[in-house]
């Protein structure tokens, strides 16, 4: 991948997967334009936004002409029960094969996690973010793995 050819809208920056499936869920139930999600969730438009694009990314919605619509993947995590081990599975298998969050975080969920510092570099690379905000782009990919792994680490405990 060339430097910066990752738009900087295309760099995740909704911390929680959790909310990030509210965003799916009600997209799913029927709501297409970003401000009626933001109405429907009680949040800003602008945290609606961060939401549905990281999805988007992670490919289980689709914005087209200003609609944001549901697609296979996206319905397959809404097939799966919240909190489940599959839900966790479709998280994992669609951050680590996505080619936008490979490209940014290599092994983020490896068992050796890049740090953040790395990730903020590789963002500044392949966005042209500001430093700054690709620090803080870079700490939403470090919390996805945070929440992903600890659930992993509890069950071996």
């Amino acid at each position: 991948m060339e430097q910066s050819s990752i738009a900087p809208i295309d760099v995740p920056q909704a911390d929680d997967i959790a909310k990030i499936r509210a965003v799916i869920e009600v997209v799913a139930e029927g709501e297409s334009r970003t401000a009626s999600v933001a109405k429907r969730l009680a949040i800003s438009e602008r945290h609606a936004a961060y939401r549905l694009h990281a999805a988007r990314i992670l490919q289980a919605l689709s914005l087209e002409e200003g609609r944001w619509r549901i697609e296979a993947a996206g319905q397959e995590l809404l097939n799966r029960p919240h909190d489940d081990p599959t839900e966790r599975d479709w998280w994992r298998r669609a951050i680590g094969t996505n080619r936008i969050i490979s490209t940014l975080a290599p092994q983020l969920l490896g068992t050796k996690a890049p740090s953040t510092e790395d990730i903020a570099d590789r963002i500044v690379k392949y966005s042209g973010l500001a430093p700054a905000t690709a620090e803080r782009r870079a700490q939403t990919l470090v919390r996805w793995r945070r929440d992903l792994c600890q659930v992993q680490r509890e069950l071996f405990a």
